[in-house]
């Protein structure tokens, strides 16, 4: 099975963080993905990518097995959602299966990015370095700022 899926975008809905990825994230982050892969960046975000009607779970689970990377947006209430958990533990499973993420072989499949607090994340997302946006995570922000 290939994949058709450059990255899967893991990040809890709540509050204003749907808003903040909306409106600040998605754009940036497609345009500098494109330009690392040189070539249009192919990224499952749920809510571009699951129509009415579908079974979700089977869709979500079938994208996460189909991605190359998951793009983890953490927060404290990221790790109270069992969805958000799960994403990530089977993913960290596939970056184990693939011995990846250890001394020998440091590369990873799971790329954090720190939106909010960070000191109460799990030992085995702490252990993987992580982009900190703590400091331009304001939903409310102009566009372009």
């Amino acid at each position: 099975m290939g994949y058709e899926w450059d990255v899967f975008l893991s990040y809890r809905r709540f509050g204003a963080w749907p808003l903040w990825v909306d409106a600040h994230f998605r754009s940036r982050f497609h345009h500098w993905l494109g330009e690392e892969l040189g070539r249009e960046p192919q990224i499952f975000i749920d809510v571009d990518e699951i129509e009415t009607g579908t079974y979700w779970p089977g869709r979500l689970a079938d994208a996460l097995a189909r991605s190359r990377v998951l793009v983890a947006l953490l927060s404290k209430q990221y790790f109270s959602s069992p969805w958000c958990r799960m994403e990530l533990t089977l993913m960290l499973e596939r970056q184990q299966g693939l011995d990846l993420g250890t001394a020998r072989n440091p590369g990873v499949i799971i790329v954090p990015v720190t939106l909010h607090d960070g000191d109460d994340f799990p030992a085995e997302v702490r252990n993987i370095q992580a982009q900190d946006l703590r400091g331009h995570t304001n939903p409310w922000m102009a566009t372009g700022s």
